[in-house]
C-alpha cells in the first residue's frame, strides 16, 4: 500500500521494502545532468547510462560500468 502522496514509492519483493526513485528525485538527477553536461559530446550515453543506472539501482543490483559521473550524481539523489 503506498501512503501519503510526499511518500517515497515502495517496493514489496521477497518481504523486503526499499525505496525507489519517485518523480521528484528523477527530475532533480536528469536537472544536473543536463545542465552539467549537455553540451558535452557523450551527452547521448550519459542520459543512457543514467537510466540504465536507475533501473539497476530500483532493481537492488550493482551499479556496473556506468559513466562515473553519472554515478555520482545517481548516487546522490537515489532514495535508499
Amino acid at each position: 500500500m503506498i501512503g501519503p502522496a510526499n511518500a517515497r514509492l515502495k517496493d514489496q519483493i521477497g518481504g523486503q521494502t526499499k525505496n525507489m526513485f519517485d518523480k521528484k528525485s528523477l527530475d532533480a538527477m536528469f536537472s544536473e545532468l543536463r545542465d552539467n553536461y549537455e553540451l558535452e559530446p557523450e551527452w547521448e550515453e550519459i542520459q543512457r547510462d543514467a537510466h540504465l543506472g536507475i533501473a539497476r539501482a530500483d532493481g537492488g543490483v550493482e551499479l556496473g560500468d556506468i559513466d562515473p559521473r553519472v554515478a555520482e550524481v545517481l548516487k546522490k539523489y537515489n532514495p535508499s
